[in-house]
């Protein structure tokens, strides 16, 4: 007997076989992945859209004491330095900030990227001496430091959105999905502005 039980079913021969088409994309699956994108660009304009509200005046405190510890912490040189915590250079207990309590996961990447983007605009200044209009800040010092850390904790929020995009289209469709990334791409944004750490 067969699968679909039919008795007489006619067998298929090789040449009459039936070979897929390769599977194209559907207008429906091209529109979503525009509707993300437009969703995620939106979320960028809030998010990274001035990133210097406060045009290097340090208005909020906790900002301003995140911004001294990250100005005066460094990378280490050595890998296995960063393990001891009583010579660590990135260890903010060993600069007199006592009271650091947010966790030094989120401070040493935003210390390190800070690092690398001072690297990157000391480069591109070349021999000349002259910073291009994006490095008008040092971005390793504490006038720069702040800007790193709103920029880092922006883009991990923006990550948020594409994820949230994603759980909802996992637990429900497609539409539900686009739906909560739209929810989220222009909340919190006055708390992202402020490189926190309870966000990352």
């Amino acid at each position: 007997m067969s699968v679909t039980g039919l008795e007489n079913e006619p067998e298929v021969s090789d040449e009459t076989a039936v070979v897929p088409a390769p599977r194209t994309k559907s207008r429906a699956e091209v529109a979503v992945v525009v509707g993300l994108l437009i969703i995620l660009a939106l979320g960028a304009y809030f998010r990274f859209v001035g990133l210097n509200w406060d045009r290097d005046s340090h208005l909020h405190p906790d900002e301003r004491f995140l911004t001294m510890v990250g100005s005066a912490i460094s990378s280490v040189d050595n890998p296995l330095d960063y393990l001891r915590t009583s010579i660590a250079t990135l260890n903010p207990y060993n600069f007199g900030y006592s009271l650091y309590v947010y966790g030094n996961f989120p401070m040493t990447v935003t210390r390190v990227a800070a690092e690398w983007a001072t690297g990157v605009c000391d480069a591109a200044a070349g021999a000349g001496g002259e910073r291009p209009g994006w490095c008008r800040h040092t971005y390793s010092g504490y006038d720069g430091v702040q800007l790193v850390g709103r920029f880092l904790s922006a883009l991990v929020d923006l990550v948020a959105v594409f994820f949230t995009f994603l759980i909802a289209r996992r637990l429900y469709d497609w539409r539900a999905g686009l739906f909560a990334a739209l929810l989220l791409a222009p909340v919190s944004y006055t708390h992202l502005t402020l490189p926190t750490s309870d966000l990352v």
